[in-house]
């Protein structure tokens, strides 16, 4: 399946919602792209993870890249419940270390507006 984002906003924070996999190629650099672009605006990101179901050492290159460009440009960057597969991977890699992780959407938007705030 390949990777589907749709951009949604609320608290001051660019959600993405994230369907597929994260993987080499195409779907890595569709990730990067729309992820780079809500960063630009001067907004913190949500990844809302819970519909991805594959990453691969592409997708984890993006997402510490990530991480790199929303430090230079003052901005926050959460995941939101990336399933168990997901999870490990992010942990083994220790590249879950560079992001606040959040059980639920919900919980994601109340860290970011009391940041805002």
């Amino acid at each position: 399946m390949k990777l589907s984002v749709k951009v949604g906003e609320s608290a001051g924070a660019a959600i993405l919602y994230l369907r597929g996999r994260i993987c080499f190629r195409e779907e890595a650099a569709l990730f990067s792209r729309t992820a780079v672009e809500c960063l630009h605006s001067g907004k913190h990101l949500i990844l809302e993870l819970s519909n991805v179901e594959s990453l691969d050492s592409a997708g984890l290159g993006e997402l510490v890249l990530l991480h790199m460009q929303a430090c230079a440009a003052g901005c926050e960057v959460r995941m939101v419940a990336p399933s168990k597969r997901v999870q490990e991977l992010l942990e083994l890699t220790n590249v879950a270390s560079l992001f606040s992780v959040c059980p639920t959407l919900d919980a994601a938007l109340t860290s970011v507006a009391g940041e805002v705030a």
